[in-house]
């Protein structure tokens, strides 16, 4: 099932696509954006379930440059735009945040950290929601991951 971590695993696999494919857009900066829709964050507040379905935009603009030792440095700027249903109340929310990550890389051998936090804003009697959710991935000079760690936690407040 594809949860809210998929907003955020979709850039990374964006960025190591862009890793692989880079050498002729060293020094170059590529923008783009996608459409989701029906994306499920879950969780729960005080106790009771959490199910919302966001929809909306993800624009990701991605910078890349190499120094002369082959080092190259990539930087990405995530903003979404979008709005959530939650399916047991119907209560919508307004989510508006980005994020901000940098990656060195040599090669295929990389480690990455990336982390997110998303506030979701009720539109109704319910609490605001703040997403957290962070991706760890190493991997090395052969192009095998050796680490791959994630996790998301929700939390609310009136």
């Amino acid at each position: 099932m594809f949860d809210g971590k998929g907003l955020l695993i979709v850039p990374a696999l964006v960025l190591l696509a862009a890793i692989i494919g880079a050498p002729p857009a060293f020094g170059a900066t590529m923008t783009q954006d996608m459409q989701f829709s029906n994306v499920p964050i879950t969780g729960e507040c005080n106790g009771t379930p959490i199910a919302v379905l966001m929809t909306g935009t993800l624009h990701s603009v991605m910078g890349f440059s190499t120094n002369p030792n082959g080092m190259m440095h990539t930087t990405m700027d995530f903003t979404v735009h979008a709005t959530g249903v939650d399916q047991a109340t119907s209560i919508t929310y307004v989510i508006n945040d980005n994020s901000h990550q940098e990656t060195n890389t040599r090669g295929l051998a990389q480690e990455q950290y990336m982390g997110s936090k998303m506030k979701m804003i009720s539109q109704g009697p319910a609490p605001n929601l703040t997403d957290r959710i962070t991706l760890h991935v190493v991997i090395d000079s052969t192009g095998n991951t050796k680490v791959q760690k994630s996790s998301e936690t929700i939390t609310c407040k009136w």
